[in-house]
């Protein structure tokens, strides 16, 4: 690939991060029962996170060394195995949400880069572009999630 293809590429994905910050902040902010992935809840007479800081950023991990989007998908879809009925990822269909959106929402704005680069016949080339724009979809979110876990009982008071 030439060094100005691959200019273009990076300004074209770094022209998307608003819309990726808007999708990461609305799946983030998703309210089930009056409650939000970053909310403790009540389970007998204690609270507990319903999702913990780790858990984001563990997924981000994943992505940053991931080759392909399949990688991060299992891992997502490994998490949900693991948590308890309406609990972590199954919360709100939590993780299945963010599967969905990384599958259609995201790899959508990969297309629409790829089509706007005249790449559009290339999967190689839309794969990589979507690759890049899921790890940065999840950095937005990973940071947007710290944000609401650590003020979100600030905003009520």
């Amino acid at each position: 690939m030439s060094v100005e293809l691959e200019m273009k590429k990076q300004r074209e994905i770094k022209q998307k991060s608003g819309e990726l910050i808007r999708k990461a902040q609305e799946l983030i902010d998703k309210e089930v029962n009056g409650l939000h992935i970053y909310d403790k809840k009540t389970e007998g007479n204690k609270k507990k996170d319903i999702l913990e800081e780790n858990q984001i950023r563990n997924v981000l991990d994943v992505a940053l060394v991931a080759d392909c989007e399949e990688v991060i998908e299992v891992f997502i879809k490994y998490q949900i195995g693991r948590s308890g009925e309406n609990s972590k990822w199954r919360f709100g269909n939590f993780g299945e949400l963010l599967v969905k959106s990384m599958k259609k929402d995201i790899y959508d704005i990969a297309a629409q880069i790829a089509g706007e680069l005249q790449l559009s016949d290339n999967e190689i080339e839309i794969n990589d572009i979507w690759l890049r724009l899921i790890k940065l979809y999840l950095g937005y979110m990973n940071r947007y999630f710290y944000y609401k876990k650590n003020t979100s009982s600030e905003e009520g008071a």
